[in-house]
């Protein structure tokens, strides 16, 4: 991963002020994650392989973004927006 990549990505660099990225957060423990399975704009639904292919990324993004540390807790769909939760990413 260049560092470029890493900052827009975990330091949301592409919605800071140019030189201002966010601090880094850790996770301190296993992230879940939520995914709305419909395009936000068409309401279209989301192809099943494309969503089967999110999940393999994210299950194995997790154990290399935290050294080795942790794993994905749980992973969902659904076609509603869920609000920020403690722990889950949506």
């Amino acid at each position: 991963m260049t560092i470029n990549c890493y900052r827009e990505f975990a330091r949301a660099a592409l919605r800071a002020p140019a030189g201002f990225p966010q601090p880094t957060n850790t996770w301190t423990v296993a992230p879940s994650f939520y995914l709305r399975t419909v395009i936000e704009d068409t309401g279209e639904p989301i192809p099943t392989e494309i969503v089967a292919a999110i999940r393999r990324v994210f299950a194995k993004s997790v154990p290399e973004l935290s050294g080795g540390r942790l794993a994905m807790a749980a992973f969902e769909t659904g076609t509603e927006p869920r609000p920020e939760q403690e722990g889950w990413v949506t």
